[in-house]
């Protein structure tokens, strides 16, 4: 970690409250290999070198707190989570923004992003407020994406499905990159994460 962050508080946020009509269940629940989504994703989070994890829990989050009992991390509930990814991230900021000099928020359904990805992304941040890095595959600009704490205010009101995309182009923010192809292959459908185990594993 660079010296400019060591007395910088950094949360890692799982996203992890959608209702994710498309497939079917509770993808958060879905197993990858013998740890379900959220259960990795929190692992990851945990495990890189941000200070804290933090999980957003929303849609069955009964059964997807109790999927994760036994692992640490903080509970944050977003009770408007039918609204989309953005009321997420702006529970999670609001609960986080007094204690929290960046956040680093991660989807529960990219399970190929590892710890190592998410260290570099925490590396690539100077410790100024106006930052935001971001993750690059194939020519997008996406999760897992650290924003420092100059963008909590707009973090903080969003809402809708597109989350924090607006941010990644908006001139106010010094925005940089870090590539990790594998992001691109989140999880939509059941079949979609069948197709990405066996790849995994061939």
């Amino acid at each position: 970690m660079p010296d400019s962050l060591r007395s910088q508080k950094i949360f890692a946020v799982v996203l992890a409250a959608g209702k994710a009509s498309r497939f079917g269940s509770t993808k958060q629940l879905a197993m990858w290999g013998d740890k379900t989504l959220v259960s990795h994703a929190l692992r990851r989070a945990d495990d890189c070198r941000a200070d804290h994890a933090v999980v957003v829990l929303g849609h069955d989050r009964l059964n997807v707190a109790a999927a994760i009992a036994d692992q640490a991390g903080f509970r944050i509930v977003n009770e408007d989570y039918e609204t989309g990814m953005g009321g997420s991230i702006a529970a999670a900021v609001k609960q986080l923004r007094d204690i929290a000099d960046a956040v680093l928020i991660t989807l529960a359904d990219q399970p190929q992003i590892d710890t190592g990805h998410l260290d570099a992304v925490i590396d690539q941040w100077d410790g100024t407020e106006n930052a935001i890095v971001a993750t690059q595959s194939e020519d997008r600009t996406i999760a897992p994406a650290l924003f420092a704490r100059g963008a909590f205010n707009d973090l903080c009101a969003l809402d809708g499905d597109r989350g924090a995309q607006k941010l990644f182009s908006d001139r106010r923010f010094a925005v940089s990159e870090v590539t990790f192809e594998d992001a691109q292959f989140d999880i939509d459908t059941p079949e979609d994460l069948s197709r990405l185990w066996r790849n995994v594993r061939s």
